[in-house]
């Protein structure tokens, strides 16, 4: 053939896309780091009619009865709003401790090896012996105990010589306020993290588009690698995503906007 048509020599694109997520009853959306992968993927359920009018059963109609999408990220960006997404806690509350001056701890069987709780987060120790009444035994930190003040944990390292079997840790812990900001979660709390999810393209190779999800419920997609590997640690998360009725119908699932390059 003499003609034919000219080919596009700018149709390509590797889209790329920061993205932001805002909780429902907050203001202002938080920004969701470094997603190392992103995909969308719709789900339509049809009725069908196979007309027996022809030779064989033919399709001659579908409707949709159902629409539905689902996303599925992996996160390297491990923030606030991943932590409150990965273990499905959606409140989002600080450690708050009140200071604690005095506390006894008292151990009935010292066991070399063994770790105790002291009951009290940022812990400092005033006295630790085997408790006895008169002239009692001392331990010496580092040398038969290490202290893990952050949590209020004590390992027992070795003993002191003439030692009784048991012992007595008198401690304090300091007030740990609200501005600290230290997360605090419950472990599986909610049934996911429910919000508006937007995401700017920011792409060089293409046009890049600009997308809002109203209503989006994000939660792990599977496990998770708490200790072990050779790379970052990577959040599998998986988002389903939910019509906004207040929206147009055309839109009730989310809008797309191409941005000019």
């Amino acid at each position: 053939m003499a003609n034919k048509f000219l080919p596009l020599t700018n149709d390509y694109a590797k889209w790329g896309l920061q993205g932001a997520f805002q909780p429902h009853g907050t203001e202002g959306a938080i920004k969701m780091g470094d997603l190392e992968a992103l995909g969308y993927t719709p789900n339509l359920t049809e009725i069908e009619r196979y007309s027996r009018e022809y030779a064989e059963k033919t399709l001659t109609r579908s409707d949709v009865i159902q629409k539905d999408a689902t996303l599925s990220f992996t996160c390297l960006s491990i923030t606030d709003l991943m932590r409150s997404i990965l273990f499905l806690d959606d409140s989002n509350t600080p450690l708050t401790q009140t200071a604690v001056a005095t506390k006894t701890v008292p151990i009935t069987k010292v066991v070399v090896g063994r770790i105790y709780s002291l009951g009290v987060a940022d812990a400092s120790i005033t006295s630790f012996d085997d408790g006895a009444e008169e002239d009692p035994v001392q331990y010496i930190a580092d040398t038969h105990y290490r202290l893990v003040s952050e949590t209020g944990h004590v390992e027992i390292l070795a003993i002191p010589a003439g030692a009784a079997v048991g012992a007595e840790i008198v401690c304090s812990g300091a007030a740990i306020l609200e501005t600290a900001g230290r997360q605090e979660l419950g472990i599986m709390a909610s049934n996911g993290v429910r919000g508006k999810l937007t995401l700017w393209g920011n792409n060089d190779i293409g046009e890049a588009v600009f997308i809002e999800f109203w209503d989006v419920k994000l939660t792990p997609s599977g496990e998770v690698a708490l200790q072990g590997g050779d790379d970052y640690t990577q959040v599998p998360l998986q988002g389903r995503v939910y019509a906004d009725g207040s929206k147009p119908s055309r839109f009730r699932y989310g809008r797309v906007t191409v941005l000019q390059n």
